[in-house]
């Protein structure tokens, strides 16, 4: 995702979706933003939305190729602290090493952020008070996380529940008090988890590295009777795979990744549907959806040979994990 014409877009958003305003702040979030390959001035923009005298704020790096600018970049920066792993060790592995960073700190709640995702100004902030405001009144409450933009289709996506025999995306008919909805998943970046949640659920699976990690943690923590929310007035941009074409037939968009994508996509959600956690309702809606998107990007995708060659790959991996 190109920064200026991202920047550009969530400031025009801003502007038309103001937030509504957070209860009152305190501190206790770690916030890390997971970083492999990242641009510096990616880095310094995600600074500046989420760096708060309330929230720590740490920079994971996945062994980067440029992991010595990062390290030169931001190591001297006031509240900034950069850990450097030695291997790209996957999105799973991030998130855990947050979580034990938070905990020998004694924080009491993490937020991982995505290099490729942009917020509104003061959203760790805001997010944090929000999470305490609810967990007020569901002390099951394992994360907490903000509304997706879709950069690419310049629309808010809606907060997704698993309901037998299709998926549905849940509107404005909440069990929760607005601006709060229950939810069945919410993505890793920009969502708040509570240390205790992830103590009681268990940490990320690592194995899985990084195509459906918050997937699969969600269906986990749903199934042991925790509760995910989302907040309908705090904002997350993003921008997935590298291009996106619609399928009018199917009403669907199917994103666009490097062929190495497919191969984690593929193992990972076979992985899931074997799975006693899982629910029956994503499972039904998405089997047949998957196996839709890899015949059609079969056919039109330049990189189709080397697409089929990952989904194999994972297909036969799948049964390793």
């Amino acid at each position: 995702m190109e920064s200026a014409q991202a920047i550009d877009l969530v400031g025009e958003v801003q502007e038309n979706n103001a937030p509504c305003a957070a209860p009152t702040s305190g501190t206790g979030l770690l916030v890390g933003i997971v970083a492999y390959n990242p641009s510096i001035e990616r880095l310094h923009k995600l600074r500046e939305c989420i760096q708060d005298e309330s929230v720590a704020l740490c920079i994971i790096d996945n062994h980067s190729e440029n992991s010595e600018e990062i390290s030169r970049e931001f190591s001297d920066v006031d509240g900034v602290e950069v850990i450097l792993n030695a291997h790209n060790r996957g999105v799973a592995a991030a998130v855990n090493q947050l979580v034990e960073h938070a905990r020998s700190r004694g924080i009491p709640y993490v937020m991982s952020v995505d290099q490729d995702s942009l917020f509104d100004k003061g959203y760790a902030r805001d997010m944090l008070n929000h999470f305490r405001a609810l967990a007020a009144q569901q002390p099951q409450l394992a994360a907490l996380g903000g509304k997706v933009f879709d950069i690419r289709k310049k629309r808010f996506e809606r907060f997704v529940r698993f309901d037998m025999p299709w998926r549905k995306k849940t509107g404005e008919q909440q069990q929760l008090p607005p601006p709060y909805v229950s939810v069945d998943f919410l993505i890793t970046s920009g969502t708040i988890l509570s240390v205790e949640s992830v103590e009681q659920v268990g940490p990320m699976r690592e194995d899985l590295f990084i195509d459906s990690v918050d997937l699969e943690w969600s269906f986990r923590a749903r199934d042991l009777g925790w509760c995910l929310a989302g907040c309908d007035t705090s904002h997350i941009y993003q921008e997935i795979g590298i291009d996106a074409v619609h399928i009018p037939l199917l009403d669907i968009d199917v994103r666009i990744h490097r062929p190495l994508r497919y191969y984690y996509m593929t193992r990972n959600r076979l992985f899931l549907y074997r799975q006693p956690y899982v629910k029956w309702g994503w499972m039904l809606k998405d089997l047949p959806r998957s196996f839709l998107k890899l015949a059609f990007l079969s056919m039109v995708s330049p990189m189709r040979k080397q697409i089929i060659k990952e989904h194999a790959r994972g297909m036969r991996d799948s049964f390793k994990l």
